[in-house]
C-alpha cells in the first residue's frame, strides 16, 4: 500500500482550507468590537447612508484619521450583501485570500511550489491573520494590497509585461488608499533593497518610475480632491506626511509611551506560532547574503520587505500590534525558505531542536486554550468539544510520529492555532462580546420596536449602538438637554451608565422602564475580568431607561 505523504503540496493546502473555515467561523459567529473596527464599520454604513462618497465623516463630523478605501469597499459591500458585520468583513476577506495567493506566487518565483504553498500557510495561520479576519480594521487589505503589488512588480522587472506594470502599481495605489504613504514605501523597501543588492541598476533608475508615479497620482486623485475640498491643503499634507512620517518626526498629535522594542515581543505572540521558525529564517537570510559576498545571488526582497519597515514603525511615538501586519508576508516567505533549508538539511539535531520548541509552543497554546474553556467561559457544548479533542489528537499524532521530522514541524503547529481559533471563535469572543453593551442595547431596541429617532445617550458615543441601530445616536450632555428633547418628543429612551442614572434618579421620580446591560471595555482584557471570581468588580452596568414627559 502506497504511503500518504504528509508534507505533500496536497496536504498543505488541505491545511489552508481548514485555515479559511476558521476565518468563514469567526466572520459569521462574532459580532464586530469596539472601538476601531466598529468605528470603522458605522463610518462605512454613514457613507453609504449619506451618499457622500469623497468627503469622510463619523457622527455628521469631518473625519481625517484613515484614508477612505475600506469605507468604500465597506459600503460597496453593504449595498451588495446587506448590513451584517459579515458583509463588513467580505473585503478584508477577498484582500486575505489576494494577499495568500500572492504570497504563494511570490514565493513560487524565487522559489518553488512547495515553498509558495508553505509560505501561504504559515501567512494564513498566523495568529494576527485569525484575528484580522473576525477584526478587521485597514490592514488586512494594506498587506494584501501590498504583496499583491510587490509579486506585479516583480514579475513586470522579469519579462518587462505592460500588464504586469499596471497591475503592480493599481496594487500600490490601493495599499495607499487604504493606508497612506506606507503602501508605498513598503514595495520601495522591498523591491529597491534587492535591486541594490543585486546592482541591478538598468531597472534600478527605469525612467518607467515616473509613469508609476504619475499612474498612482491619478488613482489617488479622488481622494486628494476630497481631502483637499474637506480640509484645504492641510488635508493633503496630513495624508502624505503628518498620519505617517509625522508618528516618527513626533509632529503627529498621537504619542505613547511604548519603548524601541515594542513590536519585538508584539511579533512574538501575532506571529504564533511560527515566531521561533521566523527568527531561524531570518538568521539563515544573513548567513547566505554574507556567504555569497558581492555576487548578489540570493533573494532578499522578503527579508527586506519585513526588516526595513519593522525597524521604520520601530521609531515612532506611537505604536499599535497591527502596524508591522504590512509586513507578515515577506516574513512568511522568508520562514517557509527558513523551514525548507531545515529539511534538506542532513543534521537531524538542528530539525530535532527545531520540532521540541514547536512542540513546547504548541503544548503552550493548548494549555491556555484549556484554561479559557475550562475556567474563564466554561464549554459545555458536546459538538465543540469532540471537535477540539480530534484535533488535538491530530496534533499529537503528528507531533509523536517517528518515521519522519519533514512534517513533525508544521502540521501539528497548524492543526494547534486551527484548533485554537476554532474555540476561540465559536466560543470565547461570543461570549467575550455579551460584554459589549451597546451592542445587546441596539438588538434590545430593535425587538422591542423602540424607535432610533427617540434614542439618546448620556456619556460617550458607542460606536456598536450607531452601528446596530443603522443610527447616529445623539448625546445628552446635561439636565437641560434631557429636559428640552424630552419636551420635544414626549417620551424618549436613553442609555446611560451609573453616573446618568443617578442623575436621572434624582430629577424624575418614577421612569417607566429601566433594562440593565453588562459593561466591560473587551479589548482591554484583565486577570480580574478574565477571573470569574472577581469578575464582577470590574464589570460596569449600562441602563437603557425610558422618560415620559408629564404632559
Amino acid at each position: 500500500m502506497k504511503s500518504i505523504n504528509f508534507y505533500s503540496p496536497k496536504i498543505l493546502l488541505f491545511l489552508l482550507i481548514l485555515v479559511f473555515i476558521d476565518y468563514i467561523i469567526g466572520m459569521l459567529m462574532i459580532d464586530l468590537m469596539e472601538v476601531d473596527t466598529m468605528q470603522y464599520g458605522s463610518i462605512a454604513w454613514e457613507m453609504l447612508d449619506s451618499g457622500n462618497f469623497l468627503q469622510v465623516q463619523h457622527r455628521h463630523l469631518d473625519y481625517l484619521d484613515k484614508p477612505p478605501l475600506l469605507f468604500w469597499l465597506s459600503s460597496l459591500s453593504f449595498s451588495i450583501f446587506g448590513f451584517s458585520p459579515f458583509s463588513f468583513r467580505i473585503p478584508s476577506f477577498f484582500f486575505t485570500v489576494l494577499g495568500a495567493f500572492s504570497t504563494y506566487k511570490l514565493a513560487k518565483l524565487y522559489y518553488n511550489k512547495e515553498t509558495g504553498i508553505l509560505a501561504a500557510v504559515i501567512l494564513t495561520s498566523s495568529q494576527a491573520w485569525f484575528l484580522m479576519n473576525h477584526d478587521p480594521r485597514t490592514d488586512n487589505i494594506l498587506a494584501g494590497a501590498v504583496i499583491f503589488g510587490v509579486w506585479q512588480v516583480v514579475l513586470y522587472l522579469r519579462y518587462n509585461k505592460p500588464l504586469n506594470f499596471f497591475l503592480g502599481f493599481l496594487g500600490i495605489a490601493l495599499a495607499m488608499l487604504e493606508k497612506g504613504p506606507i503602501g508605498l514605501m513598503v514595495p520601495v523597501l522591498a523591491i529597491g533593497s534587492e535591486l541594490l543588492y543585486k546592482r541591478d541598476w538598468k531597472n534600478l533608475f527605469k525612467w518607467q518610475w515616473i509613469g508609476a508615479a504619475a499612474f498612482i497620482l491619478v488613482l489617488l486623485s479622488p481622494m486628494i480632491w476630497g481631502l483637499f475640498k474637506q480640509f484645504g491643503w492641510e488635508g493633503v499634507k496630513f495624508y502624505f506626511w503628518t498620519q505617517s512620517f509625522g508618528r516618527i518626526t513626533g509632529e503627529s498629535v498621537w504619542k505613547d509611551s511604548s519603548g524601541y522594542l515594542f513590536f519585538v515581543h508584539t511579533f512574538l505572540w501575532t506571529f504564533l506560532p511560527w515566531m521561533i521558525l521566523a527568527l531561524y529564517g531570518i538568521g539563515i537570510k544573513f548567513s547566505e547574503i554574507f556567504k555569497s559576498g558581492k555576487t548578489g545571488k540570493y533573494e532578499i526582497l522578503s527579508l527586506a520587505g519585513f526588516l526595513l519597515p519593522f525597524i521604520a514603525l520601530s521609531f515612532s511615538h506611537f505604536k499599535l500590534p497591527h502596524y508591522i501586519f504590512v509586513g507578515f508576508p515577506f516574513i512568511a516567505i522568508v520562514t517557509a525558505h527558513g523551514i525548507q533549508k531545515v529539511l534538506s538539511n542532513e543534521k537531524e539535531s538542528e530539525k530535532k531542536i527545531l520540532f521540541f520548541i514547536q512542540l513546547f509552543i504548541n503544548l503552550v497554546l493548548w494549555v491556555g486554550i484549556a484554561f479559557i474553556c475550562i475556567k474563564v467561559f466554561p464549554l459545555n457544548n458536546l459538538l465543540i468539544i469532540f471537535i477540539a479533542v480530534i484535533l488535538l489528537i491530530l496534533s499529537m499524532y503528528f507531533s509523536l510520529r517517528s518515521t519522519s521530522l519533514k512534517f513533525d514541524i508544521l502540521i501539528p503547529s497548524t492543526l494547534t492555532i486551527i484548533a485554537v481559533n476554532f474555540l476561540l471563535n465559536i466560543h470565547f469572543y461570543p461570549e467575550l462580546l455579551t460584554y459589549q453593551s451597546g451592542t445587546y442595547i441596539a438588538r434590545y431596541a430593535s425587538e422591542n420596536q423602540i424607535p432610533a429617532e427617540k434614542m439618546y445617550i448620556y456619556e460617550k458615543s458607542s460606536h456598536s449602538l450607531d452601528f446596530y441601530l443603522k443610527s447616529i445616536v445623539p448625546i445628552v450632555e446635561d439636565q437641560e438637554d434631557i429636559q428640552q428633547v424630552l419636551n420635544d418628543q414626549g417620551s424618549i429612551w436613553i442609555v446611560t451608565n451609573n453616573k446618568g442614572k443617578k442623575l436621572i434618579d434624582e430629577l424624575y421620580d418614577s421612569p417607566l422602564t429601566i433594562e440593565e446591560f453588562k459593561d466591560f471595555h473587551i479589548t482591554l482584557l484583565s486577570s480580574r475580568f478574565l477571573n470569574p471570581e472577581t469578575r464582577s468588580s470590574v464589570v460596569r452596568t449600562r441602563y437603557l431607561i425610558r422618560l415620559d414627559s408629564p404632559e
